[in-house]
């Protein structure tokens, strides 16, 4: 990430079960620059953290609803 311009491009999931909740918070990140990627289900969100933890290639910030469905 290039400090000079902070913090644009910094990597967002938003993790929430409410479609318009995630849509709304989607598009408003989105217009910080910053890459968002939206996940509606906690266990792939968690998939998704634990295969990215290797790579090098992990989120800067995670978002989340603490009340989900099967998970919280």
């Amino acid at each position: 990430m290039d400090v000079k311009t902070f913090p644009a491009g910094l990597r967002v999931l938003v993790v929430d079960d409410d479609r318009v909740c995630l849509k709304v918070l989607e598009r408003q990140l989105k217009c910080c620059n910053y890459n968002v990627m939206v996940v509606t289900d906690a266990r792939t969100a968690l998939e998704m953290l634990r295969e990215r933890k290797d790579d090098g290639d992990q989120f800067d910030l995670v978002i989340s609803d603490v009340v989900m469905p099967n998970m919280d």
